[in-house]
């Protein structure tokens, strides 16, 4: 039985079926307006500044972002700011604390309108096995209860 499942790839995620197609749509076409994308690298941190101006309205939206990546430990670390004044922060731990468990934390604030969000995805691949469970930090209550 072991042999059986040590021969078995591990599964792709539904997510990842369609994405060679939606960025040959979104990203080799841009049918809704003009874009641009401009990165540079200097080890082990890449900056991304990224704009698009969309064609019925002419509005122009942006985003700059740095990203970490810490290979020995694992961590990847991505920080962005918009031009809606959004900032995004990002913190990945894959294979560190169990092989094949990847945990990501997704944060967005929005100091203007004080809005917040953090997300919380577990993904945890095996042979014969995709899973993923995710969790918003904000919009679950915690209630304690002791007897």
């Amino acid at each position: 039985m072991s042999a059986i499942a040590a021969t078995q790839p591990v599964p792709p995620s539904w997510r990842d079926l369609g994405k060679s197609a939606s960025d040959l749509l979104l990203k080799d076409y841009p049918i809704h307006g003009t874009s641009l994308e401009v990165k540079t690298s200097s080890y082990p941190t890449t900056f991304k500044v990224a704009g698009t101006r969309d064609a019925k309205s002419a509005a122009i939206a942006g985003d700059i972002e740095g990203k970490y990546v810490d290979f020995k430990n694992g961590i990847v670390f991505t920080q962005a700011w918009t031009t809606t004044n959004l900032l995004r922060t990002q913190v990945e731990l894959e294979n560190q604390i169990a092989k094949g468990l990847k945990l990501d934390l997704a944060t967005t604030l929005n100091p203007a309108k004080a809005q917040k969000s953090a997300i919380v995805t577990a993904i945890y691949k095996q042979p014969s096995l995709h899973t993923r469970a995710t969790v918003d930090l904000f919009k679950v209550s915690w209630r304690w209860c002791s007897r």
